[in-house]
């Protein structure tokens, strides 16, 4: 709703809470938020988190390959290491066991 601004004004800081909270069970949900931190919608930009974020997403079922791919072009080599570790971050933050097929 908040990221839309369907039926309520469009808020992004609004939008990044509900995602948070969304994410912690839903690999859609943490693939938008992953996308909005990268971009920067709602928080300062960071693609290594939002990497983090979308790479874990894609492991536990989102369809997001491409997005994926869109963001590993933006960045440095260093971020890339960087959105991987803070990829294990977030596996262990949702009890999640990495599939390991995703990774580079």
């Amino acid at each position: 709703m908040y990221a839309t601004g369907r039926g309520v004004a469009r808020d992004d800081a609004e939008s990044l809470k509900w995602y948070r909270l969304a994410a912690r069970g839903n690999a859609e949900a943490q693939c938008e938020l992953g996308l909005m931190i990268a971009l920067g919608r709602g928080t300062t930009p960071d693609y290594a988190e939002g990497y983090a974020r979308v790479l874990v997403a894609v492991e536990n079922g989102a369809a997001a390959h491409e997005a994926l791919e869109l963001l590993r072009q933006k960045m440095s080599a260093a971020q890339i290491e960087d959105g991987l570790r803070r990829a294990e971050e977030f596996r262990s933050e949702l009890h999640v066991k990495a599939s390991g097929s995703n990774r580079r």
